[in-house]
């Protein structure tokens, strides 16, 4: 009986789940840097370092819930791109996915970002994920 209630009490206060162990991780490879990304507010904050040699402008930046099979929610783009000098850093950019986790839980996102050389025209892509801890 004790340890049925020692299991109990730990199913219940979240000690058994997976997640609660799991180290926030962002990966986006190695010439797109992900510094680091985060849940907070409702909004999903990544920070990117641009590692290519050149500038880079980003052009499109998109995130899904990993297993969903719905729609990628994109970062709104408030001019035609973002551009990011070679060896720098982006400010936060945010996407507003409009759901809600539960706070201190970690939600995997796959991520998909389309970027060109500054000047050029060819589009590339580079896809990542990234397990991101909800802060609030």
């Amino acid at each position: 009986m004790a340890i049925l209630l020692a299991i109990g009490a730990l199913s219940y206060f979240d000690f058994l789940k997976a997640d609660r162990y799991a180290t926030p991780t962002c990966n986006t490879g190695g010439q797109i840097q992900c510094v680091q990304s985060v849940i907070e507010n409702g909004e999903f904050k990544i920070h990117l370092r641009n590692n290519y040699p050149v500038d880079i402008d980003i052009t499109d930046f998109e995130i899904r819930e990993q297993g969903s099979t719905g729609s990628w929610n994109q970062w709104t783009l408030f001019g035609s791109t973002l551009a990011i000098s070679r060896g720098m850093d982006t400010t936060n950019i945010v996407v507003t996915d409009g759901m809600t986790y539960p706070k201190n839980s970690k939600i995997n996102f796959d991520i998909r970002i389309s970027f060109r050389r500054s000047g050029g025209s060819n589009i590339y892509a580079t896809l990542g994920t990234s397990t991101v801890k909800v802060l609030s």
